[in-house]
C-alpha cells in the first residue's frame, strides 16, 4: 500500500463525504492488519523492523482519521438538517 493511504481524508478527498473517510480508515486498518500478519512469519530482522515501524506509524495516524470521520459526519448531519429545514 502507498504512503498516501493514511493521509487525512479531508486533504485527499475534500468534501466528497463520509464514504471517502470510511475508505481511508479501512485502508489504514487493512495496512495495520496486513503488517501484523507479516510479523507472524519471520523473514528477517530488517523486515520485522520495517513492519513494526509501519504498524506504529499507521496506529498513530488512525486516531486522526477517526477524528476527521467524525468531523465529516457532523458536517453532513448539519447539511442534512439545513436541507430538511429549507425543504
Amino acid at each position: 500500500m502507498g504512503s498516501n493511504d493514511c493521509v487525512p481524508a479531508a486533504v485527499r478527498f475534500g468534501t466528497t463525504g463520509h464514504s471517502s473517510a470510511d475508505e481511508a480508515i479501512a485502508r489504514c486498518e487493512e495496512e495495520i492488519a496486513s503488517a501484523e500478519m507479516g510479523l507472524a512469519e519471520y523473514k528477517s530482522a530488517e523486515e520485522s523492523i520495517r513492519l513494526t515501524k509501519l504498524i506504529k506509524r499507521r496506529r498513530a495516524e488512525l486516531p486522526g482519521l477517526l477524528k476527521e470521520w467524525e468531523q465529516v459526519s457532523a458536517t453532513l448531519e448539519e447539511q442534512n438538517k439545513w436541507a430538511l429545514a429549507d425543504g
